[in-house]
């Protein structure tokens, strides 16, 4: 009885299976799409860390070389560096008066620095 049904509604079986085979296919092309955005959300995000990293390391180069050239001549000149302390710590000196900074090598106290 149940054959001869079958044989019967061939065509409502048909249409079961083939739209069966397209359900499955567009799950597939869905898995697929998902599948393909992770991957590129996982490549942008390669790339850009990539990107951050390279040029954190191009600005620490170019720190580097720039201020290697202005920090020599400070270090080798102790009346530029009190000068660069007492500036630094000139907020401080404001709120506590008793602070003061140490007089550069071989100068007065209260002499003028040229």
């Amino acid at each position: 009885m149940i054959r001869s049904t079958a044989r019967q509604q061939w065509r409502l079986l048909a249409v079961n299976l083939g739209s069966s085979v397209l359900e499955a296919l567009s799950e597939g092309a869905t898995l697929a799409v998902v599948f393909l955005a992770v991957l590129l959300q996982a490549l942008q995000s390669l790339g850009r860390f990539a990107n951050n990293v390279s040029v954190g390391y191009f600005a620490a180069e170019c720190r580097a070389r720039v201020t290697a050239p202005i920090h020599n001549p400070v270090e080798q000149s102790g009346q530029l560096c009190w000068f660069c302390c007492f500036w630094a710590r000139l907020p401080a000196t404001a709120l506590n008066p008793a602070w003061l900074p140490p007089e550069p090598p071989g100068a007065a106290r209260g002499a003028v620095l040229t």
